[in-house]
């Protein structure tokens, strides 16, 4: 990102061509060594010092010569220059020939140091991007005087320290991402007064507590909490959201409130301690196309039939939990389906024929490995379509599955074990 083209505003020297040729020389001289009243800066002094600070954060020698700070040449005037000087910077329009920093976008080179507290002197300053880079230490306090702040992204650099209170004050954010770091302590309750964002990532810290209520947060498009220390039952959500990301953390109970947000269309609850039901109103949410309800403790599924394929539902899996009885049948009535996953469970009974008719067809990958399901392989697995489908069904308890079919790989369950699990009731099952 440049800098906006401002023209240069110097005033003439009135009066300097009237004077005689044999002074000139001597003020030439005069001039390489002081620079006159008359040279006005077009951007606000403390601007300037705050850049030159943030500049001066970062480790000289990690700079690349291809990279933005490289072009910060500070005998040029930030929001006076063109070509490619003060890259990364856009000021604004001048008020009383002054202009201000309005955005600063620096590009991912690698920028090792800290984030100097001078940043907080750029008060007009509307954007502040500088992620994927190595910036380490705590966020500055002065940092959230910033009030007119709309994007804010701080990911994946080494941050420390916690969210303070302070953060309150940035009530423009729409953006803010400080995904990626190593921050710590909890989420602060006083975030749910930022009712302008709309976007909100703190995901891959080390943050812990429980997710305060965000039910105020109602513009809030997209939550990623994911792989932090998070844990408690879930709070209130704003019913407006879109996409929601708690995966890896160790969270816990019930999800049936999720059943109400109808705008959902991505839900990742995956490695977690859920526990209970995946409710019927949660998979047929209407505009929901992946569910990600793997490695939890959930016990029960409720596939309800949807009436001419209406779901948007795209990718199911909840593999890795304690799911129990047949295979969910109705699954097959979900017309956008595509990725099944339904491995690492407890279902028995044997395969529904109406699993085989979906291969080769909607259905890209089917997971029913890891489970103890009896009977014989459908053909439609080894015949036409299923050979162009990604699956498994090892490790159960079915008695014709040769090792030489691409789905049997990986050998079925022990005759005991599957005994022991399906009431004796099942054949001896093959390797």
């Amino acid at each position: 990102m440049r800098q906006a083209p401002y023209k240069s505003r110097l005033a003439s020297p009135l009066g300097l061509m009237a004077r005689p040729m044999h002074c000139r020389f001597s003020i030439s001289i005069f001039m390489a060594f002081y620079i006159p009243w008359f040279v006005q800066s077009v951007t606000l002094r403390s601007d300037i010092e705050a850049l030159q600070s943030l500049r001066n954060g970062i480790d000289p020698n990690l700079i690349p010569p291809s990279s933005f700070l490289n072009t910060w040449e500070f005998e040029a005037d930030p929001c006076d220059s063109t070509g490619g000087i003060f890259l990364g910077i856009l000021c604004t329009e001048p008020q009383n020939n002054i202009s201000r920093i309005s955005i600063i976008d620096l590009d991912e080179s690698g920028y090792d140091g800290f984030l100097s507290t001078a940043i907080g002197n750029l008060t007009e300053l509307t954007t502040l991007q500088i992620s994927n880079n190595k910036f380490r230490g705590p966020i500055p306090i002065s940092l959230y005087n910033l009030r007119k702040l709309n994007t804010l992204s701080l990911s994946r650099n080494f941050f420390t320290g916690s969210l303070p209170r302070e953060i309150q004050r940035l009530k423009r954010l729409e953006s803010l991402d400080l995904s990626d770091n190593s921050l710590s302590g909890s989420i602060p309750e006083i975030i749910s007064v930022l009712r302008s964002l709309n976007f909100l990532s703190l995901s891959n810290n080390q943050l812990t507590g429980q997710i305060p209520n965000l039910s105020n947060l109602w513009q809030l498009n997209t939550l990623d909490l994911s792989s932090n220390n998070l844990h408690g039952t879930l709070p209130h959500f704003p019913l407006n959201l879109r996409t929601l990301i708690l995966s890896h953390n160790g969270l816990s109970g019930h999800i049936s409130t999720l059943g109400a947000m109808t705008s959902l269309k991505t839900l990742d609850l995956s490695g977690n301690r859920f526990s209970g039901s995946i409710t019927g109103e949660i998979v047929m949410l209407p505009n929901l196309n992946r569910i990600n309800a793997s490695l939890n403790n959930f016990s029960v599924v409720e596939v309800t039939q949807i009436p001419g394929g209406e779901s948007q539902l795209q990718v199911f899996d909840v593999h890795g939990n304690m799911l129990s009885g047949s295979l969910p049948v109705n699954l097959v009535t979900y017309g956008n389906l595509r990725e099944v996953n339904l491995g690492s469970n407890q279902f028995s009974g044997q395969i529904p024929e109406e699993y085989g008719g979906k291969l080769g067809g909607e259905w890209r990958s089917l997971f029913l490995d890891h489970n103890y399901l009896v009977g014989t392989l459908p053909s439609e697995f080894t015949d036409g379509g299923g050979a162009y489908v990604r699956g498994s069904v090892a490790q159960n308890c079915l008695t014709t599955c040769p090792l030489n079919v691409r789905w049997c790989r990986g050998g079925q369950r022990s005759a005991s074990r599957c005994n022991a699990q399906n009431g004796n009731t099942t054949a001896e099952s093959n390797f």
